[in-house]
């Protein structure tokens, strides 16, 4: 496989008027060619696509992150490596692909970590409804791993998700979210200053989850033919 992302320049907030620009720029979204049809993912696109430059420069505190990543494919029940696993996957069935991102600063920082998992069992209609069967019950029933935040909200973002803040017993905060989108599950973890407020973490999540859901539609390769929704 050839070699994934390039490093970036970035720079430091996400500033409304930056990210609806952004948003705009994008596709209308994941190509939904009517109430009752949706066209799943047939691929994932690699790191340096789905966070581009002028996406990672919006990045809170950031002087020049540079970002990595690797597009790990799974054939049949091979087991993904357990170090790029997303911890609130919940391994879907049919995972067949996984695209782990991450966004480090000059200094060696973490800024972001960023995971989309595709489902390609053969049956789109059927991945689709395990996704958003599996993000529902997440999202009205959180794993352990979920217990514990000092802020929460769902999202709206594509198939619907959430986001969270949580303390950590030593060192930083963190807020992580997730959404899914089609046959794509899509996991972000951002480590936060200790001094942020955890809605304004939330915001940014927020912002941010809309704007990958973008990249992912207008950079990740579409199945040729709709399906009807579950």
């Amino acid at each position: 496989m050839p070699p994934h992302p390039r490093p970036r320049r970035l720079r430091r907030l996400l500033p409304a008027t930056a990210l609806a620009a952004l948003l705009a720029a994008g596709t209308a979204g994941l190509a939904a060619l009517s109430a009752s049809q949706v066209r799943p993912y047939a691929s994932l696109p690699y790191c340096d696509e789905l966070l581009p430059t002028e996406l990672t420069r919006t990045l809170p505190r950031a002087d020049r992150p540079r970002t990595h990543g690797t597009l790990h494919t799974v054939d049949g029940d091979e087991p993904a490596p357990t170090e790029t696993e997303p911890r609130h996957l919940g391994r879907p069935p049919g995972f067949t692909a996984l695209l782990d991102c991450t966004v480090h600063d000059t200094d060696g920082t973490p800024l972001l970590r960023v995971q989309a998992a595709l489902n390609d069992t053969g049956d789109p209609a059927a991945d689709i409804r395990a996704l958003r069967e599996h993000m529902h019950a997440r999202t009205a029933d959180p794993a352990p791993g979920h217990t514990g935040a000092t802020a929460r909200r769902d999202l709206t973002t594509a198939d619907g998700g959430h986001a969270a803040v949580y303390p950590a017993p030593q060192g930083p905060p963190r807020a992580e979210a997730a959404f899914t989108s089609a046959n794509v599950h899509v996991w972000i973890g951002r480590p936060l200053p200790e001094d942020a407020d955890p809605q304004e973490a939330l915001e940014f999540l927020a912002d941010l989850a809309d704007a990958l859901d973008r990249r992912l539609a207008q950079e990740g390769r579409l199945s040729p033919e709709p399906v009807p929704l579950p």
